[in-house]
């Protein structure tokens, strides 16, 4: 059987979030930048802050922030961590799960 000759095919390139995307998708994790980066103007105008901002925010302030969770304890009561691109936080879930 003659091999078949394809024509060249020209694809656009991946933009810089899909291929993070792809790759949680593929192997759990990027070498790639962090995920948060490429929501964090979006995030911003929402008034989510880093998670270095709310290290630093007054004790009992309310806020909103955005990461990866990165450890999940048991019982549901522990302490959890959340990382951005910037700095990890660890917080305490008061929500009923």
């Amino acid at each position: 059987m003659p091999e078949l000759h394809e024509p060249m095919v020209a694809l656009r390139p991946m933009s810089a979030g899909g291929e993070v995307v792809e790759d949680y998708g593929h192997a759990g994790l990027t070498l790639r930048a962090h995920p948060v980066t490429f929501l964090r103007a979006d995030l911003r105008g929402q008034r989510i802050v880093t998670c270095a901002e709310a290290t630093k925010a007054d004790d009992g302030r309310w806020l909103q922030t955005a990461g990866l969770v990165l450890v999940r304890q048991k019982p549901g009561t522990a302490k959890g961590e959340v990382a951005d691109v910037r700095a990890p936080l660890s917080f305490r879930d008061r929500r009923r799960v």
